[in-house]
């Protein structure tokens, strides 16, 4: 069986400059019980083994919006989690801090652009008594930057969009993964697109 408890929050407001805010947090804690087999030295050479799991972690994010003008906006997200894994073989701990800022402008009639940078930060530890490691902790890292533009080719009819993303990674180096879209609105609720994207997955540590 499994117990679990699960608690957060969540707040949107607008400040008297019209800048809207939204900020949520959430924490949470689990225990749950496991059957497995293992090797034994007499037979039937294996026996029932009874675990527990217990995993437990945290979260906080804050996202910020500010309109700079009629056609341009800037916005920041900010996030922090710490999640812990402890079972048999070993606690694992993970931490990750991430910051993102995106900033989008009106170039003339016809033309949206949207720009931006990520950082994200993840420190990872893994204790045990029964398994060896060759790096017990480790810190990956992440940066990313990405910049797109949006054509109306037809007066709200069809529609380009190019873009890219550069991102370095701390087993990877660096990626670049380009993306090309075609849309057609039908109506206001309607959406006909195509495209084409090159995506790389991020490496993880397990």
């Amino acid at each position: 069986g499994w117990d679990s408890l699960r608690g957060g929050f969540r707040a949107d407001g607008q400040s008297a400059r019209g800048d809207r805010y939204m900020l949520q947090a959430e924490g949470y804690g689990m225990e749950a019980d496991y059957r497995t087999v293992r090797l034994a030295r007499v037979k039937p050479y294996q026996a029932d083994f009874l675990g527990t799991i217990r995993m437990s972690g945290a979260s906080g994010q804050l996202r910020w919006e500010r309109r700079l003008s009629e056609t341009s906006s800037l916005s920041l997200e900010s996030s922090v989690s710490s999640a812990s894994r402890d079972e048999e073989m070993g606690v694992l701990t993970n931490r990750v801090v991430s910051l993102d800022v995106q900033h989008g402008f009106r170039s003339g009639n016809r033309q949206q652009v949207t720009w931006g940078l990520g950082i994200r930060r993840s420190l990872n530890d893994f204790s045990s008594e029964r398994v060896r490691t060759l790096a017990a902790n480790k810190t990956l890292d992440v940066l990313s930057l990405f910049g797109e533009d949006e054509f109306e080719l037809l007066r709200e009819k069809l529609f380009l969009t190019v873009g890219a993303k550069i991102e370095h990674h701390t087993y990877t180096a660096w990626g670049f993964q380009p993306r090309v879209q075609i849309s057609v609105p039908f109506h206001r609720r309607q959406l006909a697109w195509m495209s084409a994207a090159r995506a790389l997955r991020t490496p993880s540590r397990y």
